[in-house]
């Protein structure tokens, strides 16, 4: 990787200026090759950088799109086994005595219907 390039010779070089056997100077002139051509070791680095920011911004995307399905899977995880919970404490005597309230009910609804749907004002007047 090019960043790792342009790291080492950086090093190199305040190295060298630390020692007393360089300048930092260097930092302004010093190349690197890139792909058969020399370019200057900071724009190198920055050049790549700008790469590696990419790659993390791509990165954090991910990580939140993780995130949110994790925290969608816990929601209907939760409601999975409340749902599961509700069908085991049923008691089943009361939900059919709630199922034949429920039909009489409907049946009593569908009978008076069936009572006043042919009625009419016209059949009072007559």
């Amino acid at each position: 990787m090019l960043i790792t390039e342009a790291i080492d010779k950086i090093v190199d070089i305040i190295n060298r200026a630390v020692s007393r056997t360089g300048s930092l100077g260097e930092l302004h002139n010093a190349t690197i090759d890139v792909n058969g051509n020399p370019m200057k070791i900071l724009e190198a680095f920055d050049k790549d950088l700008a790469a590696v920011l990419q790659q993390t911004s791509v990165i954090g995307t991910q990580l939140k799109i993780v995130e949110d399905l994790k925290f969608s899977y816990q929601q209907n995880r939760v409601f999975n086994n409340n749902l599961i919970s509700n069908f085991e404490d049923a008691d089943t005597v009361e939900a059919i005595t709630n199922l034949q309230k429920a039909k009489t009910t409907y049946e009593a609804l569908i009978a008076s219907f069936n009572s006043i749907k042919n009625l009419s004002l016209l059949d009072f007047f007559k």
